[in-house]
Order: C-alpha cells, then sequence, then structure tokens
C-alpha cells in the first residue's frame, strides 16, 4: 500500500504488535489495525485504480453477492441473514437488493477493493512461490456456514424449509471417541437440485479454489458418497440417517468440464467398502496420517509398510498434535513400539526437539521412504516443535489457530537432511539427480541418463495412448 501510494510509511510505523511471544499471531491487534489501515488507503484510491478494481469484480461471478451480503449484514447489526428485518433482503429479492445497492455503493466499493487487493497480493505470492518450485495445497471444506453468501444467495441449493430454516443438518454419527457424534450444524446440500443445474455451483467452487492453489485437499471426502444427516431440531448427532451423496455423478461431471484436477481426497476415519470404492472409482488419491497408525483402535492398514503408491501421507495434520507432542503423550508400550518401528534405539534422546530431533528425523525418513507419491509434514515438525506449537485441538472453540513461525525462523534453517532425502527417495527430484547416481563416475551418470530419458519416453508414449484410448 505504501508503494501503491495509499498509505506512508510513517502511518505504517505504528502497525507493530507489542506482544512479546512472537510464535502466536496477535489477533487483537490486527482486527483493531487491519480495519483502519485497509480504510484509510480506500480513502485515497484514484478514478484509475478504481476501474481496476471494477474490472477484477466484474470478472467474479461471486463478489457481487459477498459484497452485498457483508455490507447488509453490518448494516443490520450482524444479525445472521434469516433474521434481517427486511424481507426482500433476507429473501435476496433483486429490486430489494438494487435498492440496497444504489444506497450503499461506497461500502460496496469498499469491499470491492479489499477483494482485489488481497487477490492481487495473493497471486503475486503464489507466483513467486511456484517460480521457486514450491506448491499450495488449499483446504476445501465439504460443507458451508448457514451464515454465509453461499447459502444466502443460493438457497434453493440447500435442503432448507419455506421459512428457510434447515430441515436437517450436517454431523458425524457417534464412534469410539464420541458417544454423542458430532453435530456440525451446516446446512446440507440439495443434491438432486445441483445435479439437474449440471453441479455448476461445485464446477465454479473447484476451478476457484483450484486457480487460487496447486493442489486441494477436500475435506470429509466420504460426505461425497454418504453423509450423516441429522433433524436441524436435535441437540446432538446420535440419532441421524445416512443419505446418498452424488458419488460419480459429481466427478465424471468434473472430469468432463475441468478435466484432470490435483485434488486429495481426507478419507480418514471409518470408511465404507463404497467410500473406499469411490476413492479409487475417482481416480483421487486418499489419505494416511502417520500418527494414527499407532493407535490400536485404527486399522493397521495405516502403517507405512502397507502403504500404496496412490496416497497422499502426513507425518500429522493441523487437527493432531505435533508428532514430538505425540510420542511424548504415548504410553511406554505405545512408544517402545513406535520407536522400534522407526528403527531408533530405545536408549535414544527421544524427546530432544530441535531441527535435528533424532525422532523427528526417524519418523519423516520412514515416511519419505515410503511408496506412497506425496508425503506432507507440517513445519511444526520440520523444526521439531513440542506440542506448544499445535494449530488446533478440534472441538476447543478457544485459543486455536494462532500458531506462527516467528520472525528469522525459517531464515537460519538448515534444510540439508531434507534435501537429502528428497534425492536419496527420488522425491521433488528426477532420477537422473538423485543421490543414487552421486557415486557413479561421468561415463556411468551418463549412461544411466540415457536409460532415464528413454524410460521417461517410455512413459509418456504409454500416457499419450492411454489418453487417446480413453
Amino acid at each position: 500500500l505504501v508503494a501503491e501510494g495509499l498509505l506512508t510509511e510513517q502511518e505504517c510505523a505504528g502497525f507493530v504488535s507489542k506482544r512479546e511471544d512472537e510464535s502466536q499471531v496477535d489477533f487483537d491487534f490486527v482486527k483493531l489495525n487491519n480495519e483502519f489501515y485497509l480504510r484509510l488507503a480506500y480513502s485515497r484510491v484514484d478514478a484509475e485504480l478504481m476501474s481496476e478494481v471494477f474490472r477484477f469484480a466484474r470478472s467474479q461471478s461471486w463478489l457481487h453477492d459477498y459484497a452485498l451480503f457483508v455490507v447488509i449484514r453490518q448494516f443490520f447489526d450482524h444479525l445472521p441473514w434469516w433474521e434481517w428485518p427486511d424481507e426482500g433482503l433476507r429473501k435476496h429479492e433483486t429490486e430489494s437488493l438494487n435498492r440496497f445497492a444504489e444506497d450503499h455503493s461506497l461500502e460496496l466499493n469498499y469491499i470491492y477493493f479489499t477483494q482485489w487487493l488481497f487477490f492481487r497480493q495473493w497471486s503475486d505470492l503464489k507466483t513467486y512461490a511456484n517460480e521457486k518450485g514450491v506448491g499450495i495445497i488449499g483446504d476445501l471444506p465439504l460443507y458451508v456456514a448457514r451464515d454465509g453468501s453461499d447459502v444466502w444467495s443460493n438457497t434453493h441449493l440447500f435442503d432448507l424449509n419455506e421459512n428457510l430454516e434447515p430441515i436437517e443438518v450436517a454431523g458425524v454419527p457417534p464412534d469410539y471417541f464420541t458417544v454423542d457424534g458430532q453435530l456440525w450444524g451446516n446446512p446440507l446440500y440439495r443434491w438432486d437440485v445441483m445435479e439437474a443445474e449440471e453441479f455448476d455451483w461445485w464446477i465454479e467452487r473447484l476451478h476457484f479454489s483450484l486457480e487460487l492453489y496447486n493442489r486441494i485437499r477436500i475435506d470429509h471426502f466420504r460426505g461425497l458418497e454418504s453423509y450423516w444427516a441429522v433433524p436441524a431440531s436435535h441437540t446432538n448427532a446420535r440419532n441421524g440417517r445416512w443419505r446418498k451423496g452424488p458419488g460419480m455423478k459429481l466427478f465424471r461431471t468434473i472430469e468432463r468440464r475441468l478435466g484432470e484436477i490435483n485434488v486429495i481426497a481426507e478419507d480418514l476415519g471409518e470408511a465404507s467398502e463404497a467410500v473406499r470404492q469411490l476413492v479409487i472409482d475417482s481416480g483421487i488419491p486418499g489419505m494416511k496420517v502417520f500418527q494414527f497408525a499407532f493407535d490400536p483402535y485404527f486399522n493397521d492398514q495405516d502403517l507405512p509398510h502397507r502403504y500404496t503408491q496412490h496416497l497422499c501421507v502426513y507425518s500429522g495434520t493441523h487437527d493432531n498434535a505435533t508428532t514430538l507432542g505425540w510420542i511424548q503423550s504415548c504410553s511406554e508400550d505405545e512408544r517402545r513400539y513406535v520407536l522400534d518401528y522407526i528403527g531408533l534405539p530405545r536408549d535414544t534422546d527421544w524427546q530432544r526437539g530441535g531441527e535435528d530431533a533424532p525422532f523427528i528425523q526417524a519418523v519423516l525418513r520412514t515416511l519419505w521412504a515410503s511408496v506412497a507419491f506425496f508425503v506432507c509434514a507440517p513445519i511444526q515438525d520440520f523444526l521439531g516443535y513440542d506440542d506448544t506449537a499445535r494449530m488446533n485441538i478440534p472441538g476447543v472453540p478457544d485459543g486455536n489457530w494462532d500458531f506462527r513461525v516467528p520472525p528469522g525462523v525459517l531464515g537460519k534453517w538448515n534444510t540439508t537432511d531434507l534435501k537429502r532425502m528428497n534425492l536419496l527417495y527420488g522425491r521433488n527430484t528426477p532420477y537422473k539427480d538423485s543421490f543414487a547416481t552421486s557415486f557413479m563416475s561421468e561415463a556411468e551418470r551418463e549412461m544411466r541418463r540415457r536409460q532415464y530419458e528413454r524410460l521417461y519416453n517410455v512413459e509418456k508414449t504409454i500416457e499419450a495412448l492411454a489418453k487417446l484410448n480413453k
């Protein structure tokens, strides 16, 4: 914004959090200052820049409804949309919306401006990362919030009654860990209506997400095969029912309209044979989490030596303890088994943290050496952090999502071991550059290089023939 001439360096001098713990986001500070600086910048936008903002707004089909939703909600003191006193606005009627938009054009333009600013900055960041060989994975929740612009502007796509109230809501049934199940409360989709519209809403959502990220993970993937529906009046998820999702109808439409997409299926937890078959039929890789493999209530198919190639495996996710925090919380018997499994002597200082933490290094090596095509580890594991750096505890409303890597840490991170593992196990590395060739003579390397090129050409030919046959 300073470079744009919309703010001055002097004005931004005070935009520094005073929080001593730099490993946590100071959300109170951000909320207090963010709006002030953005509105100050907006007050200085000239006609030329605003025309660029309007071009962006016209190119985003979702933005007008989103901006209206935000401004109307502010106008009605942040009431949920189904409690708005104006019936025309509540029911998303065109005449009422046009009249409101005309009366509140400055506020709508401010929302356009902030969205344009974010997406321009995000695009620059993503381009920079991609040029450095770094891809970005985004998370796509299966459901959306009831009090959001998606539901308000598309009520016919959701399972609502004539009063725009949910009939049934999302959740998961009881299991060993939760006797009441989990009642999420999100509105459910009317898949029959979506199918009649060629899944337009989902196609647009996926297309947008795949422009935003290099790859996306679909959360609660099993809900696309069948999903747990709970009467909206219930206070827990015990008495729900299974309803069929769109299954392969959705994925065939996606393939026809978007082609092949870079997606990961979050299929963790109890999955029926039908869900496993949907993962196979859709061609989307499923997930495994290293920590789950050693839980006595999980299937031993989660153990790394049982992995298949078509998998994305994680040391842990945002919903887990950090891997160091996890092993510290294990019982002695569980810990002994884990240490034996990863080949770490029991007298090793397994509790030690840091970049060279022996336990973490052994876990990462186990995953990197597996046959799974894709391996993912949180930054907390790479840096050897304990559970004080945990990102999220499911079901706990406060104190989550505030972890951040302190300034300067990444610049000092010694990535030699990570690079060595990539070379050793051929991850993100062509075979001709892999560790296996580093001890060869020049003549041997040249011979292997030619073999690699022949193999690569054969693979490409097979792929081309397969696509042609398809």
